[in-house]
């Protein structure tokens, strides 16, 4: 990634999974002879959403079920919550569920949870599809503590026989 000194922030490549290192070099930079400059706060913005998906590839792209189980079952806690308040609204005096919006509001971030850990399901599945279908793995290992390879190139010993004959 080039990074240029004085200028916004840009995402010119996102980092790669294989090869994380980034190298930030130095360019020669002119001042500006004329006009104005075209960074807005709209682009701020647009800015600050572009890091976020690249936070979310770079963290999430091999288990979007983490991040949308947990938005999920957060939705679902919350609207569990507010269900119970409005039963305990109901019972002790206050409007009934049906007048109440705070029940509304419980159905809806219940169904909101569904549609999360839905997403979630539907990430992990096209998630696994796409390293297959590639021939990757999904995961790199940094080193191997116990290399199976290793062990079963030197002999190990033979297991006893512990089987007993019950013949006549």
């Amino acid at each position: 990634m080039m990074v240029e000194p004085d200028s916004p922030p840009r995402l010119l490549d996102p980092p790669r999974r294989e090869h994380p290192s980034i190298d930030a070099v130095v360019l020669r930079h002119h001042p500006r002879t004329a006009g104005q400059t075209k960074y807005n706060i709209t682009r701020t913005f647009r800015v600050i959403l572009d890091l976020i998906t690249v936070k979310f590839l770079h963290s999430y792209v091999t288990r979007p079920m983490h991040v949308m189980g947990l938005a999920g079952l957060g939705s679902m806690g919350l609207g569990l919550v507010t269900l119970l308040v409005t039963l305990v609204m109901k019972y002790t005096g206050g409007p009934g569920m049906t007048a109440n919006p705070l029940f509304l509001l419980g159905v809806m971030l219940e169904l909101i949870g569904v549609q999360f850990i839905s997403m979630g399901l539907i990430g992990e599945l096209m998630t696994r599809t796409y390293f297959e279908s590639q021939g990757k793995k999904a995961y790199t290992v940094r080193k191997a503590l116990n290399d199976i390879s290793a062990a079963s190139a030197r002999k190990l010993p033979a297991a006893p026989d512990t089987s007993t004959s019950m013949g006549p």
